[in-house]
Parts: C-alpha cells; sequence; structure tokens
C-alpha cells in the first residue's frame, strides 16, 4: 500500500514537503508568521511544478498562491 501512494509523488518533492515541515515545526516555537509564509511559498511552487503537466489550472492557482504569499512576506520584511 505504501508503493501505491508514494508511486505518483516524486523524491524532490518528498524532500521539499519535509523541508516545508521543518519549517512549521520552527514556527509553532518562534511564532512568527514570516516563517510560515515562506513554508507556504516553497510549498505552493513546489506543487505548481509536480502538477503543471497534468492538471495546469490546478498548477496556476497553487502558482498565484505562491505569488501572493511572497507579496506579503516582502510586505511584512519592508515594515519590520
Amino acid at each position: 500500500m505504501r508503493k501505491r501512494l508514494t508511486k505518483n509523488i516524486p523524491i524532490w518533492f518528498l524532500f521539499v514537503t519535509i523541508v516545508v515541515f521543518i519549517l512549521l515545526c520552527i514556527n509553532f516555537v518562534e511564532m512568527n508568521t514570516r516563517i510560515n509564509m515562506l513554508a507556504m511559498v516553497i510549498l505552493s511552487i513546489a506543487n505548481t511544478f509536480r502538477l503543471w503537466k497534468n492538471e495546469r489550472q490546478l498548477a496556476m492557482i497553487f502558482l498565484l498562491l505562491s505569488v501572493l504569499c511572497t507579496f506579503f512576506l516582502i510586505k511584512s520584511l519592508v515594515l519590520y
């Protein structure tokens, strides 16, 4: 069953997901919104690359989400 679940997920996406999970665990300790937005941007861009070939509309939504999170991340960095 585990092979069937991970069959369609590339190895690089699993590594990116692990990095994002580590960032979110750090966020639970520090409670920093910028870390959460950075994790969301990384995961959204990785998901865009993963889905671009098969589901292009969903990939564009993830790309738009990552652009919005990047905008808010830059805005929060400029304000502080």
